[in-house]
């Protein structure tokens, strides 16, 4: 059985870096109370740094509302992280898509930088980021319009992370995500199981 895109790219920037591990970065999906199967563009999307392949396990970085974060329009969002989430683990989620990679060397601990604390080291930090939870806590969750939500948070941080080579390049809108998330969301509903594909695989 011939080996998937991202698993045959996954394999090979590790031997290309020797022993040190490679870990995939994935914008994973999540059904909103009604929008779910068939409705991805509505969906929650949050960003998964996975450290353990077999779970699909790793870091996760998402903003939500309700928290004392950025208002506009009466909606607040905060930025939330845990790096012990899974996918497997979570009822709502469906699946997700590999948009690129980081080396174990880039991941810096959750516990050092946290909250509104981590926002300001984030900013404070040199103009050349080398972690890859500092790049993302450097976009905070600030609406720029009305319509403003987690899926433009999480392409902002997509910019961000293309700089630094962590994030594919040709993804510059959420409609260069729609196709490969609908593939998932339809495989995680198939297969029973969440499944997380690379961008090339849609």
């Amino acid at each position: 059985m011939p080996l998937p895109t991202y698993l045959k790219s996954f394999l090979l920037v590790r031997k290309l870096l020797g022993k040190e591990r490679v870990y995939s970065i994935v914008v994973s999906q999540y059904i909103r109370v009604i929008y779910g199967l068939g409705a991805e563009e509505k969906l929650h999307w949050s960003i998964v740094v996975i450290t353990d392949e077999r779970n699909l396990k790793g870091h996760i970085y998402q903003i939500v509302t309700g928290g004392p974060g950025s208002i506009r329009n009466g909606t607040t969002w905060e930025m939330t992280t845990s790096d012990k989430a899974s996918l497997y683990k979570s009822s709502k989620c469906l699946g997700g898509v590999r948009i690129g990679s980081v080396r174990e060397g880039q991941m810096d601990s959750l516990d050092k930088v946290s909250g509104s604390r981590g926002f300001i080291l984030a900013q404070r930090s040199s103009s050349r980021l080398t972690h890859i939870s500092q790049a993302i806590r450097r976009n905070i969750p600030v609406p720029k319009s009305k319509d403003w939500n987690c899926r433009d948070w999480v392409m902002e941080c997509i910019e961000t992370m293309k700089e630094y080579g962590w994030a594919d390049r040709r993804l510059c809108r959420q409609e260069d995500l729609f196709p490969a998330m609908k593939q998932a969301s339809a495989l995680t509903a198939q297969l029973e199981c969440q499944t997380v594909i690379a961008l090339d695989d849609a």
